[in-house]
């Protein structure tokens, strides 16, 4: 049997009639669109949006197009440039998140649906109960949240480390103290 190759990728799925996409990324571009596909036609797709407009306009009328190939390990850093760029949300798309990796940010569970949850994902229930995150992933993660680039990070730490306050630091670029002890202890745990 030939294993087939895993393409990490920005995709888009297109309603032809109207242009309104989709826009997401994995790591395995082929079984991602296949698990597109087959939670369309069977009605159960995450995006109502996009489902609604599936069942309305029909399977012929959605094109699965690969935006962009990328490295793995910028996934979510270049679907949120894509996200940021299409705006794939409201008359535009079938997106429910502006955050890539962060379908709830900005928004609330009901206290009904926290107690469903608490129960459903606590202790061993929960996927990633015993298992490892992986250092590379937290800097995937912690890349996506950050305000500024690693060069400019870097210089906050220089200048914290010959003896410049935190606080001017901040106050030179405009940005909250907070802001900046996180830069600076970024660095300093991802050494980069």
């Amino acid at each position: 049997m030939i294993k087939k190759e895993k393409i990490a990728a920005i995709y888009i799925i297109r309603n032809n009639v109207n242009n309104k996409i989709y826009v997401g990324s994995t790591n395995d571009l082929n079984r991602r669109l296949r698990n597109h596909k087959f939670l369309l036609e069977a009605g159960k797709h995450h995006s109502k949006h996009l489902q609604n407009a599936y069942n309305k306009y029909g399977k012929e009328n959605f094109l699965f197009e690969v935006y962009k190939k990328v490295n793995e390990n910028e996934l979510l850093i270049e679907e949120q440039k894509v996200l940021d760029y299409l705006r794939p949300f409201g008359k535009n798309g079938y997106n429910i998140a502006e955050i890539a990796g962060s379908p709830m940010k900005g928004k609330t569970h009901t206290d009904k649906v926290k107690a469903i949850l608490r129960e459903k994902l606590s202790g061993n229930k929960h996927p990633h109960f015993g298992k490892e995150v992986s250092e590379k992933w937290r800097r995937n993660i912690s890349k996506m949240k950050k305000k500024f680039s690693d060069e400019e990070e870097r210089s906050f730490l220089e200048r914290y480390e010959i003896g410049e306050s935190k606080t001017s630091i901040a106050k030179s670029v405009g940005v909250h103290i907070t802001t900046i002890t996180r830069a600076i202890n970024r660095v300093k745990r991802f050494d980069y």
